[in-house]
């Protein structure tokens, strides 16, 4: 999915090795955020943030979220994987290319201030939790031909529990922008960025019943 982008410019760590035989990325992310300690960074917006111990140059990030917004809704609009950009503002564009044996594949490129563009090619999938869904994705195995700065990762979930008439919403990121990004930009990202990426969601979903 998907950063408020550029910022989160950590490079490749032990994530961007293939997960084991058996196991998707989306399987493998799950087992990895289970055995995570995570620290609390803050609260804002109904929701509490964390980081993880890094990987290699990657720093996960995750946050946990309750919010007035019918579940419902927000699984309408995560399953739409080419409106992505309308709800996040570092995302500008979010395509549908097709279906692919990983799920579906979406062009995203993400712009952030001061520094070059990074496109990708996305795998997108959903899957049911007790209660919710989860939307998980990872990057396609072919990222050739593209006219930005690839990341070289993206990789995250967002998973949504009816909560009554609300819902419980996690969402956790390990990206890496690839490239040069300024150092000052990670820390942002790594924070207020990232707070940022989050309530984008959460705003939209309340102004688009």
């Amino acid at each position: 999915m998907e950063l408020p982008t550029d910022a989160a410019a950590l490079g490749g760590g032990d994530m961007d090795r293939r997960p084991p035989s058996g196991y998707s990325d989306a399987m493998l992310l799950t087992l990895i955020t289970t055995a995570l300690a995570w620290t609390s960074t803050g609260s804002e917006g109904g929701c509490t943030f964390f980081s993880g111990p890094a990987e290699g140059e990657i720093t996960p990030l995750r946050a946990e979220c309750r919010w007035d917004i019918p579940a419902e809704r927000l699984h309408r609009l995560l399953a739409r994987f080419g409106d992505h950009d309308l709800y996040f503002g570092a995302v500008t564009e979010s395509t549908v290319l097709g279906s692919s044996p990983g799920g579906t594949l979406v062009y995203q490129r993400h712009e952030s201030s001061g520094v070059a563009d990074r496109t990708c090619r996305l795998l997108f999938n959903s899957s049911e939790l007790p209660g919710g869904r989860r939307y998980a994705w990872s990057m396609a195995p072919d990222q050739s031909g593209l006219d930005g700065v690839v990341p070289s990762m993206d990789t995250g979930k967002w998973e949504v529990v009816a909560d009554g008439a609300g819902s419980k919403v996690v969402y956790e990121l390990r990206y890496g922008a690839g490239g040069s990004v300024p150092s000052f930009l990670v820390t942002w990202l790594q924070g207020p960025g990232f707070r940022v990426l989050v309530l984008d969601m959460a705003a939209y979903a309340r102004a688009n019943p």
